[in-house]
């Protein structure tokens, strides 16, 4: 029993040691500061250095302008001394005999007319044997071609006559379907009373394409 008391007593002091030194140790911190002390350094600013601006140098003077030279007065012209009116000349024209004057008389366009209107009534007379020749199927299925020259007249109404063969093609059929083709065609009338033609008639076969 009296160990029992004896542990228990010792508990109990060791007990209020142990909060004693836990009081002190809060005291202890709660007189500390909290913050640690700040250090301020002053320090003196610099002044600012004031700019020496250097004046502007003055302008040059400007150049005074050199004086225009005055012009020269012209000396005036003396006045040409003044001839004498001399007499009139009568001027002596030696007579002329007159010569007749030759005019140029235009040359007769007769017959250049003639040749011109021959000319186009020619390629007229083969335009209507061109348009209405004769060209006989049997010739054709030959194969048979070539050129006859035929001559005729032509009297004021436009009737053909003394119908001929001056160069024959060499094949009968052809020479007579060309006086076949003229005796069937209808010309007009020539610039004369009366042409004698001499047309060639040719007969070629066209393939088609």
């Amino acid at each position: 029993m009296k160990n029992l008391i004896k542990f228990l007593f010792f508990i109990i002091l060791s007990l209020f040691i142990h909060l004693a030194i836990t009081e002190i140790l809060d005291a202890s911190n709660i007189m500390k500061p909290r913050y640690q002390p700040v250090v301020v350094t002053l320090v003196q600013k610099e002044q600012p250095q004031e700019k020496v601006i250097a004046p502007e140098p003055p302008p040059p003077p400007k150049p005074k302008p050199k004086p225009k030279p005055k012009p020269k007065p012209k000396p005036k012209p003396e006045p040409e001394p003044e001839e004498p009116p001399q007499p009139p000349v009568e001027e002596q024209v030696a007579p002329v005999d007159p010569q007749p004057v030759q005019e140029d008389l235009p040359a007769a366009p007769q017959a250049v007319d003639r040749d011109l209107m021959v000319n186009l009534y020619q390629k007229q007379i083969l335009e209507i044997i061109r348009h209405n020749l004769y060209y006989p199927s049997s010739a054709r299925r030959r194969g048979l071609e070539g050129t006859v020259n035929v001559r005729f007249t032509i009297d004021a109404s436009g009737k053909v006559s003394n119908i001929s063969i001056t160069n024959p093609s060499g094949y009968g059929i052809l020479d007579r379907a060309s006086l076949t083709t003229i005796e069937h065609c209808i010309f007009p009338p020539p610039p004369d009373e009366t042409l004698t033609l001499s047309i060639p008639i040719t007969f070629r076969l066209v393939q088609d394409s």
